[in-house]
């Protein structure tokens, strides 16, 4: 098998270089989808949490009016 010149030797490394950067690049690209849907997930149960503290507060509010209708005193 011949010697491979420098010339050879600098574009193979440099072609091996950009494929490693690549896969970097798509394995990174993968995990920033999976992130964003996480972070879309995350969002969507905060709204619906949020959603159920504002229905909580309410009801806490007609419990105590209704408690202090009826003289019942709560903590």
């Amino acid at each position: 098998m011949p010697k491979k010149s420098a010339e050879e030797l600098i574009e193979e490394l440099a072609l091996s270089v950009g494929r490693g950067f690549q896969e970097v690049t798509e394995r990174l690209d993968a995990a920033n989808q999976r992130l964003d849907a996480t972070n879309a997930r995350l969002d969507r149960i905060e709204f619906l949490v949020t959603g159920q503290d504002r229905r909580i507060s309410i009801l806490e509010d007609k419990v105590r009016q209704i408690g202090t209708k009826l003289g019942l005193q709560f903590n």
